[in-house]
């Protein structure tokens, strides 16, 4: 797999936070459903976490704009029967 041609970005979850670590960073992978955990925790302040994030994910998407395609592109539209 050439991972050259695919983006990733970071994400924090307000509901992955452990009392005794901080906001534990997820990763989306551009066009797969969800986001997976990492073993990384970037504090206890969400704001700081996110700011992180996005201070990352402008490296490795080139914006803030760019990397929430990413994250979008995780999430699935509902499918109607």
């Amino acid at each position: 797999m050439d991972l050259r041609n695919i983006r990733f970005a970071f994400v924090i979850c307000e509901s992955d936070y452990d009392p005794d670590k901080g906001y534990q960073v997820g990763l989306v992978k551009e066009n797969v459903n969800g986001y997976f955990m990492t073993d990384m925790y970037w504090g206890h302040d969400f704001k700081a976490a996110q700011d992180m994030a996005d201070k990352r994910n402008i490296g490795l998407c080139g914006s803030i704009e760019k990397a929430d395609e990413v994250i979008m592109s995780s999430m699935r539209k509902r499918q109607h029967a």
